[in-house]
């Protein structure tokens, strides 16, 4: 908003958290209206000609911006509202509560959410330009690729603080906002605090994961607790990007080999590993299980074993091979690995990469043990 306040030359920006958001209903971990009003503060100590307002809070029912501006205008009748927002909000604008109203009491700004952002930089606004007219401003400035729902998605993990002052972020540890602070005793919490975590079409990789771990548990033995607590959270990173994996190992010194680094697949269940010793506070077995359950590692201890093939053969898994591993897993746990490691090895060989030093001691090992 810094950023957008210059290029526009305001005189003054004024920041106003909404206290009911009109077009999404907040989740049960959210940030009450208070707490957003005082994380606002804190991120705007330190700006220039900068008034944060909690009129929104004051008033009853949903926080339409429609009503917000009809005040500012009664209060400041003789300047310029400018209404600052993501160039992604202007496909939407339409939808919201008297659009045409807004628009002739405030002006828009929006500023680019993404490098490739077609609306302001590829000139694609023919649309948005027939629509708004002359009161919109498009502005050329870096673009703010972040949100704050994604924002919201990656400090549950550890992740995205480099995205927040720090004073906001030390408030959002103290009063255990964005489920920073979870209860993860039970079964069932651990899965609430898990599939949040995860795009959407990834939650049945997980359920079917942890289902498969108990098959596997009930068939070969082992803690069924420790491998169902590490199905739930074998991709707790998975969906954070490559750049914001390696975000995660700088802040947090967590150790990885330069094999790691490179193989962008390879790194979510490093930095998954450590959302689970540091922030789940899970058993060393469960910490290990989610470690190594992509590479495999040389003498594998049984719920290590059953996790790293539960993630292989669950019942949504489906690729060449996949029905005879499963046949295999439940004859020869052993046979069933090393199977699925030159699989996995053979595909990594036809992309031209590398397969991992851990990979291939984990199965120098198991072959040796079968022989």
């Amino acid at each position: 908003m810094a950023g957008a306040a210059k290029a526009l030359g305001l005189d003054r920006l004024l920041l106003i958290p909404d206290k009911i958001p009109p077009h999404k209903a907040l989740q049960a971990s959210s940030a009450t209206a208070e707490d957003r009003l005082e994380m606002t503060k804190l991120a705007a100590k330190n700006l220039e000609n900068c008034t944060v307002s909690d009129m929104e809070l004051r008033r009853e029912g949903r926080s339409y911006t429609v009503d917000t501006l009809r005040i500012l205008k009664e209060q400041y009748p003789r300047d310029e509202l400018i209404f600052i927002m993501g160039s992604d909000m202007l496909m939407s604008f339409h939808t919201w509560r008297e659009p045409k109203e807004i628009l002739s009491l405030a002006r828009i700004a929006a500023f680019p959410r993404m490098a490739d952002d077609e609306m302001t930089h590829c000139g694609n606004t023919e649309a948005i330009r027939a629509y708004f007219g002359d009161r919109l401003t498009l502005m050329n400035i870096e673009p703010v690729e972040i949100s704050s729902t994604r924002v919201r998605q990656l400090i549950p993990v550890g992740a995205g603080v480099e995205y927040l002052e720090g004073e906001v972020y030390d408030y959002i540890l103290k009063k255990g906002l964005y489920r920073t602070a979870p209860a993860t005793e039970t079964l069932q919490q651990l899965r609430d605090f898990s599939y949040p975590c995860h795009k959407a079409k990834r939650v049945p990789h997980v359920q079917g994961c942890e289902k498969e771990a108990v098959k596997l548990c009930e068939r070969w033995g082992g803690d069924e607790n420790t491998v169902r607590r590490a199905a739930i959270l074998h991709d707790i990173t998975k969906a954070l990007t490559y750049k914001e994996q390696l975000k995660m190992c700088e802040r947090y010194d967590i150790l990885t080999d330069s094999s790691e680094i490179g193989e962008e697949k390879l790194l979510h269940s490093i930095t998954g590993a450590y959302v689970a010793e540091k922030v789940l506070r899970e058993s060393e077995n469960v910490v290990s299980c989610v470690r190594w359950h992509t590479t495999g590692k040389p003498d594998m201890n049984i719920e290590e074993k059953i996790v790293f093939m539960a993630d292989y053969i669950e019942e949504n898994r489906k690729f060449p091979g996949v029905d005879a591993l499963r046949e295999l897993a439940y004859k020869d746990l052993d046979a069933a690995i090393i199977y699925g490691l030159e699989l996995t090895m053979d595909e990594i060989k036809e992309r031209g990469r590398q397969v991992h030093g851990n990979s291939l001691a984990a199965y120098r090992f198991l072959k040796g043990n079968v022989q």
